[in-house]
């Protein structure tokens, strides 16, 4: 009974809401220390969405901390996600970010099409009001029901393409 009493103690004295330590706080008695901050993390999964499934919650508290959260997958992902695919999501990521969130939506104010942007992932789309969703090729076929127009990207580092597709956008909001 003791040696229960003891682990249960032990265990409740590690969880906390600031699993990378809370900063400017007295860390004497808390699970992870203060300093420094913000904490770079890797976490290890031993295959792609173990890490969501244990610890999702926990990758979130830190991203939402402003910790630096990188995960390894520990597989080749030659089984479930070919190289290729990861190399093309890769890509769109980085041009998602070049293109939208470090060059101030460039595509769209270097045209001057008249378009706003709320930038945000698949969870933002519930209750999503506006015209258009830009995102990638094979992700707006699934998404054609749910908003109302999709406009999917096959390579988002290519301006053209997608002043192409904005420019079709526009083309079909001024035929209605």
């Amino acid at each position: 009974y003791n040696v229960n009493i003891k682990i249960f103690n032990d265990l409740q004295h590690t969880i906390t809401g600031w699993p990378g330590g809370k900063p400017k706080a007295d860390d004497t008695y808390r699970p992870e220390r203060a300093k420094p901050y913000p904490k770079r993390v890797v976490v290890f999964s031993p295959h792609p969405d173990d890490d969501v499934i244990s610890m999702g919650g926990t990758i979130r508290r830190l991203v939402e901390q402003k910790h630096e959260v990188h995960v390894a997958y520990q597989t080749s992902g030659n089984i479930a996600v070919g190289d290729e695919e990861v190399v093309r999501f890769m890509h769109f990521i980085n041009g998602f970010n070049q293109i939208f969130i470090n060059s101030e939506d460039q595509v769209i104010s270097e045209n001057n099409f008249p378009i706003q942007t709320e930038h945000g992932n698949l969870d933002s789309l519930m209750g999503f009001n506006g015209d258009l969703v830009i995102t990638m090729d094979d992700l707006s076929n699934e998404l054609k029901d749910k908003v109302p127009y999709a406009l999917g990207i096959r390579n988002i580092m290519d301006k053209a393409e997608m002043k192409a597709k904005m420019e079709e956008f526009l083309a079909s909001k001024e035929g209605k």
